[in-house]
């Protein structure tokens, strides 16, 4: 259902109830020692991985193929990946990580 070809992203046809939103999320994998600041871990430090940065809407699909032009990555330390959600908070019908 979900394919890229260079900064295009492009979605197939389906029907799994619609619409669908788009979301593109930017994660850090790096490790990061995070200080719990809260609950039964307060005062501890723990390692951290996958952080995401920022979630952003990319579009919204409603059943018919649909493509998207992807923005360039501001940060090559950062991976990216494209959630397909179903509805307002919904299940998850597709993801990839580009």
């Amino acid at each position: 259902m979900l394919s890229r070809a260079g900064s295009t992203l492009s979605i197939g046809t389906g029907a799994s109830g619609f619409p669908a939103t788009v979301l593109l999320v930017t994660y850090d994998p790096r490790e990061r020692e995070v200080p719990v600041k809260a609950g039964e871990n307060t005062g501890k430090t723990l390692p951290h991985r996958n952080i995401v940065i920022e979630l952003k809407e990319a579009g919204t699909w409603t059943g018919k193929p649909l493509r998207i032009d992807l923005p360039a990555a501001a940060n090559p330390a950062l991976r990216r990946a494209v959630l397909l959600q179903q509805g307002p908070g919904g299940r998850l019908i597709a993801a990839m990580k580009l």
